[in-house]
């Protein structure tokens, strides 16, 4: 759980500021280890808290950055993000949260609500005067393009919170976006703005990986309204039996269920930060997360995730064709400027530093990934862009890009007055060039967090709930 940071909305446009969307970021909140301030809130719908910590080379990683000179830091989410220390997560009596279960219930829901699953939707249609009048979708867990097409009326508007890649996408489908493009795929133009799926943001990543003396993280599977659970391996069979009977006795804070293999980080200032905010994150997880084929066994792997969550490449999403079920054209923003590895090396170059330092260079025995013999600007560059060198000889691409996206997507329907160019939707979050749409999600920043983007997705969702009641309510229908 990772709210922006004042910096990050200096851009956003009036009615924005920190100040602006704070209240809004406080009112999902429900921290279970802090009390209520100017920065917590203990009555929302979100549970948040620490998720638990039970092996030694996360305690052991922030000790060694604290020996290094990284300050610890007990709230990521309070007045300054740099340093090293735990991270909170959505968790709920021991397990993972959602947002859906937070605001919607997880065994029933309001009845002004109508879920229907497995519903995608196709495409939006206007009417004359450019308003929203029917939105239509098919139904099924992969629907082929001959599917039966549904149609819903609108009475009101509607609400497009697909996220920064689907979002973009029922825009453009819908005759919203670049003239000439739409053109060329036969699909009728309602409003030209070339700024749709422009502008795609995303963090870009360098990985470590070292042997360690300590076991991998232990993970245990809790299926929600059963009493089963299994280890990822037979031989952990016994510890996920005594995490369960910890959970059945109301222990469930103390058990792995509510983790996501990991429990903590750190944020650094690299020499190219611009601002007063670090631009670098470490994230540590106590196991092999890229389940790679080694040619050796090892006792424990620990995996480190060095993200760059300022960079200056931008990429775009497009149409391949008018069909609904063909995915769309995916430009990534990795590495378009190459200056974006610059703090990812130098971050690479202090992390080394930081695994030699004890305690936890007691537990760390050698580098694997990108491993000692990478050492020149060039070999860090290219591990980088093209993944480590060890495994190219092996069936994979000469240079494999799947490890660079941070998977924070932003940035492509993004929001600002009318009359700027970049913008897709108004201040208010409705789309510029029509009537009776908005857009509530990651695709309207336009600038991600200097963080997770989850946080400040549900902080833009009760900002679009507020724009929506007081609209309604002067204008009522």
């Amino acid at each position: 759980y990772m709210r922006g940071r004042p910096e990050d909305f200096d851009k956003w446009g009036r009615g924005w500021s920190w100040d602006d969307v704070l209240p809004f970021y406080l009112r999902s909140e429900n921290n279970r280890d802090f009390p209520a301030s100017d920065l917590h809130a203990r009555d929302g719908p979100v549970h948040i808290q620490f998720g638990s910590m039970n092996d030694s080379i996360s305690e052991a990683f922030i000790e060694a950055c604290a020996a290094a000179g990284v300050p610890k830091i007990s709230d990521f989410n309070g007045p300054s993000r740099e340093g090293v220390g735990r991270y909170q997560f959505m968790i709920r009596n021991g397990v993972r949260d959602s947002a859906a279960a937070a605001y919607i219930g997880q065994h029933s829901k309001p009845a002004s609500v109508s879920i229907l699953p497995h519903a995608l939707v196709t495409r939006m249609f206007f009417n004359k005067n450019k308003r929203v009048e029917a939105v239509e979708f098919v139904v099924g867990r992969a629907p082929a393009i001959n599917a039966p097409r549904q149609v819903v009326r609108v009475r009101k508007e509607v609400i497009l919170s697909a996220g920064a890649i689907m979002s973009p996408k029922l825009l453009l489908l819908s005759g919203i976006g670049d003239a000439s493009a739409l053109k060329r795929l036969n699909i009728s133009v309602v409003h030209d703005n070339a700024a749709v799926g422009a502008g795609l943001a995303d963090g870009v990543y360098g990985i470590m990986q070292w042997s360690t003396r300590q076991g991998n993280f232990i993970r245990c599977r809790l299926e929600r309204g059963s009493k089963q659970s299994t280890a990822e391996d037979g031989p952990h069979d016994a510890f996920c039996a005594e995490q369960h009977k910890k959970y059945d006795r109301g222990q469930r804070d103390a058990t792995v269920f509510g983790s996501p293999g990991l429990s903590v980080g750190a944020f650094l200032k690299s020499p190219w930060a611009v601002g007063d905010e670090p631009d670098v994150q470490l994230t540590l997880h106590p196991w092999d997360k890229y389940s790679r084929t080694w040619k050796t066994s090892y006792d424990g792997i620990a995996s480190m995730e060095i993200a760059n969550n300022h960079p200056r490449s931008r990429g775009q999403i497009a149409l391949r064709s008018a069909r609904f079920s063909d995915p769309p054209e995916f430009i990534g923003p990795y590495l378009l400027d190459v200056n974006d590895s610059l703090p990812l090396r130098w971050a690479i170059r202090e992390m080394r530093k930081i695994a030699k330092t004890p305690p936890l260079g007691d537990f760390i025995l050698d580098e694997l990934i990108p491993g000692p013999q990478v050492t020149t600007e060039e070999q860090l560059l290219d591990t980088i862009q093209c993944g480590p060198h060890q495994f190219r000889s092996r069936g994979h691409p000469a240079c494999d890009r799947s490890e660079l996206p941070v998977n924070h997507l932003a940035g492509t329907c993004r929001l600002g007055e009318a009359g700027d160019p970049h913008a897709v939707v108004d201040l208010e979050l409705r789309v510029l060039g029509v009537h009776g749409v908005r857009v509530a999600d990651a695709s309207v920043m336009p600038r991600p967090p200097s963080g997770n983007t989850h946080a400040t997705c549900m902080m833009i969702g009760e900002r679009a709930a507020q724009f929506v009641i007081a609209e309604w309510q002067s204008h009522p229908a």
